[in-house]
């Protein structure tokens, strides 16, 4: 149990798949600046996450790893990724459409997203168990999930300012933003790291 918590742990402050590894920023900078909004989405990427990671960890396990056709990983992996947040996006549309309506038209956002498929090579690449990689994907959602909402307020604020100029405004200035943000986190996470070692 303490290995679990260490791993969700790990993705959601240390090892953040958006703010540490750089997957998955296109919802962060597409998305409009509401925080409700920013965490439906986020949520939603999570289930998928965790869809991709109970598809891929035992045909990687019982198939590609035992055969050595880890060449062969990627062509079977993005197919079942793509079928999770599909999966993901049809589940919410049917059994909560109040909550689909919420987030907007962005099922392309949570199919197509590279944290889902980073995820799950990344639980591959660790060699974790099925359970850890479900954990950990939980983890990494959550972390998402933060970062997006964390951003939402980050794009409120660029957007109301007043003093940026005009050629500097929207996307660029959400990049920057964004890049700032990911050094504070990585200089955070690595201050985190060296205490706790």
């Amino acid at each position: 149990m303490k290995e679990i918590i260490v791993v969700m742990m790990t993705m959601v402050l240390l090892d953040n798949i958006v703010l540490a590894k750089a997957l998955g920023a296109c919802p962060l900078i597409k998305l409009s600046a509401s925080a409700g909004r920013s965490a439906a989405v986020g949520l939603a990427v999570t289930f998928a996450m965790i869809g991709a990671s109970l598809l891929t960890w035992p045909i990687d396990r019982y198939w590609v790893s035992p055969f050595d056709l880890e060449y062969f990983r990627i062509f079977l992996f993005i197919p079942l990724i793509f079928l999770a947040g599909y999966l993901v996006t049809a589940v919410l549309k049917k059994a909560a459409p109040s909550y689909w309506e919420s987030m907007g038209c962005t099922g392309h956002l949570i199919s197509a997203n590279c944290a889902v498929a980073g995820i799950a090579f990344i639980n591959i690449d660790q060699g974790l168990t099925y359970f850890e990689a479900v954990y950990s994907a939980l983890g990494a959602g959550l972390g998402f999930t933060g970062a997006m909402v964390i951003f939402a307020g980050m794009k409120y604020k660029i957007d109301n300012a007043n003093n940026i100029p005009e050629a500097f405004r929207g996307i660029p200035a959400y990049i920057m933003a964004l890049a700032i943000l990911s050094m504070v986190f990585i200089g955070v996470s690595q201050a985190a790291s060296a205490f706790i070692s």
